[in-house]
């Protein structure tokens, strides 16, 4: 089935942004871990790739620039250094992506050089992750019922089906260079 594509002026049916109450938290990651097809894949709008690599991860628009702005405005002013956490062009930093993860319940992790490079032997175990390459994030995902694995990447025109190991060596790597990977989780309860 083909891929729906959202663009910043063609929003997703459901363009508000949830309460933060827990019911629709937990309302938020059951539909986040139990999407199937068809995939929800916003278009680049400037440089807001990290805006748009978080809803594609949770496959409806729920960050808008505002909130992910107030996020990276958060991380700053807890962060001692002069990094900059966002651009007005709509740059954000790891920590602005990750923090915005765990704003809503879930857990992020960045994923070790040799645990990324399993996929090329072992393939990709069922989950969402967000991949940093050169400044620019997108998302590969794989599906739980389907086991398809997909890109998605705002800078193209929909998402593609990933079918072979040698379609993902180069999503995930150059030459010998790993890039950046985070693993999007539940957070497990201690109950």
């Amino acid at each position: 089935q083909e891929p729906k594509s959202h663009t910043p002026n063609n929003p997703a049916p459901n363009n508000s942004v949830p309460s933060e109450t827990n019911s629709s938290r937990n309302e938020l990651i059951e539909r986040v871990f139990s999407v199937d097809v068809p995939i929800y894949h916003e278009i680049q709008h400037l440089e807001f790739c990290g805006l748009h690599a978080l809803n594609n991860a949770l496959q409806e628009r729920y960050f808008t620039r505002e909130t992910l702005d107030s996020i990276s405005h958060q991380v700053a002013s807890s962060d001692s250094s002069n990094f900059v956490h966002s651009t007005p062009n709509g740059r954000y930093s790891l920590s602005t992506l990750i923090e915005a993860i765990n704003h809503i319940g879930l857990y992020s992790s960045r994923m070790s050089n040799s645990e990324v490079g399993s996929w090329l032997v072992n393939g990709i175990s069922p989950g969402i992750y967000i991949v940093l390459r050169a400044n620019h994030y997108y998302v590969i995902r794989k599906m739980q019922s389907t086991s398809q694995v997909y890109y998605i990447d705002s800078m193209q025109s929909k998402a593609f089906v990933v079918s072979s190991v040698n379609q993902l060596r180069p999503l995930i790597r150059n030459n010998n260079t790993f890039f950046t990977v985070l693993s999007i989780t539940r957070i497990q309860s201690n109950i």
